[in-house]
């Protein structure tokens, strides 16, 4: 099914419906590069926002799609996009989305893809530490997710002024 969407460094990247979109769709294969943060686990923004914000303070061209499997969960992502408001910022909630980027234990969680949709990075999700603690689970994935997504973003956008 991966590559059926494309899910390759170097193929274009096809979006399956049905799929429901919370905010704007992105200008996708239209000329601007987009970021698909895929997000597993713990759906709130405590964890989430960090790793969201450096995508939208990479460049202001690039945006950003939240993935997410589950109708159920459509809320707080909801709650999520209109929390950090920003019209480069929307998601995408699809049954499909488990089945092709798996869980935070063994799945993708990032896809950059450039203006015309062509893959150019794809991350897999760190291990994280799972616990009963809701506040030590958040402080242990908040800068693990957010470093492995600078990681990636500072491959493809370089800081200014750095040679």
């Amino acid at each position: 099914f991966r590559e059926k969407l494309g899910l390759q460094i170097g193929q274009r990247l096809n979006i399956p419906y049905p799929s429901t979109f919370i905010g704007s769709p992105p200008p996708f294969q239209r000329g601007y590069p987009v970021c698909f943060i895929h997000i597993s686990g713990l759906v709130v923004s405590e964890v989430w926002e960090p790793a969201v914000l450096e995508v939208l303070k990479a460049s202001p061209y690039l945006y950003v799609v939240l993935l997410h499997s589950t109708e159920g969960d459509r809320a707080s992502i909801k709650q999520m996009v209109q929390g950090i408001n920003n019209p480069r910022l929307s998601a995408l909630v699809g049954n499909w989305v488990h089945g092709v980027f798996g869980s935070y234990d063994d799945g993708i969680l990032l896809v950059l893809c450039d203006g015309e949709g062509i893959v150019r990075a794809i991350e897999l999700y760190p291990k994280l530490k799972v616990s009963p603690s809701h506040e030590e689970e958040v402080e242990y994935w908040r800068p693990k997710l957010h470093q492995v997504v600078k990681k990636v973003l500072g491959k493809f956008f370089p800081k200014r002024g750095t040679p």
